[in-house]
Parts: structure tokens; C-alpha cells; sequence
């Protein structure tokens, strides 16, 4: 939301347009059914995403895993806790 208060949306907009939502949405800040709903669309694509990646990394060389893996570990608790933040669902 930091990036919607300087003016800047950084959402798919046409997965934004699939729940009736534009960047006026977003720059209001307001929580309703379809954002909550667009939310949990982009929580479970982007958990796909860090999960397939993670799998991937376990081939990767040793001394390329670290960086990989400390991604995932500084990364991933912000994803699992987006449920929690007020402005978000």
C-alpha cells in the first residue's frame, strides 16, 4: 500500500478489472468483498510460486541455495501474514 499512497499501483490490472476493481480502489484504501477476494487470488498465486521455487532450489548447488533460501525465509512470513494486516483483508 506504501506505493498506492505515492500513486503507484503495482497490481495486475486486468486481474484488478476480473473482480470490478481499478487503481481508484486501491488509492481509496477502502476493504470490500471483491478486494478481500482478489487478495486470496494473489496470496495462493504467489505461495504456488514460492513453494515451485523452493522445490527448485534444493537442485541448485550448495553455495547457491543459501541466498535462494534466505529469500524465502526474510520473504515468505510476509505472505503468510497478509491475512492479518487491516487494509488488506
Amino acid at each position: 500500500m506504501t506505493s498506492a499512497l505515492r500513486g503507484r499501483v503495482y497490481l495486475p490490472q486486468d486481474e484488478l478489472g476480473e473482480f470490478g476493481l481499478c487503481d481508484k480502489d486501491v488509492f481509496s484504501r477502502k476493504v470490500s468483498e471483491p478486494w478481500r477476494e482478489f487478495m486470496k487470488q494473489q496470496i495462493a498465486r504467489a505461495r504456488f510460486y514460492f513453494n515451485s521455487a523452493e522445490e527448485g532450489a534444493s537442485h541448485l548447488d550448495k553455495a547457491s541455495r543459501w541466498p535462494v533460501h534466505t529469500f524465502f525465509e526474510s520473504t515468505q512470513p510476509h505472505i503468510n501474514n497478509i491475512k492479518t494486516i487491516k487494509h488488506c483483508m
